[in-house]
């Protein structure tokens, strides 16, 4: 008997770590409109929040097929821009107007300025996600 109640123990106990692990998938990012040249700088942050300001959940930096790996299901949003110039940082204008390709997923209008995370939202599941993402940039900017 005591045989049989350590078995049904280690198979409950199984079976609860292969959900916990079953649960977390990969955030696919497929960018539309992206120039020859430059790293992927992306950030993906949990919602609700406010604003862009706060620590991200997770930060990538990608030459090719840029993805954030084993992310548990939920809301999120993701903003990017290729660093053409290779300083790891947004390049703007003096009025802040991105001198680099920037996008967010959910491709919202960029009329305002960065949209807010509502605008950029998307649900993740326990599969993976595919986001396709367009890149905008100033077209004074452009070399």
């Amino acid at each position: 008997m005591p045989y049989r109640y350590c078995t049904h123990v280690t198979l409950a106990t199984g079976l609860l770590m292969a959900g916990a692990t079953a649960s977390a998938a990969d955030i696919q990012l497929s960018l539309i409109g992206a120039p020859a040249g430059g790293s992927v700088h992306a950030e993906l942050i949990a919602l609700p929040v406010d604003d862009w300001d706060g620590e991200p959940l997770m930060r990538l930096q990608s030459d090719s097929d840029p993805y954030f790996a084993d992310v548990a299901p939920g809301r999120y949003a993701v903003r990017l821009f290729i660093d053409r110039n290779g300083n790891g940082e947004l390049d703007t204008s003096k009025r802040g107007v991105p001198r680099e390709p920037v996008g967010f997923s959910g491709n919202p209008q960029l009329v305002d300025g960065m949209p807010a995370p509502e605008a950029a939202a998307f649900e993740h599941g326990e599969s993976s996600t595919l986001l396709l993402i367009r890149l905008r940039q100033d077209r004074r900017s452009e070399p």
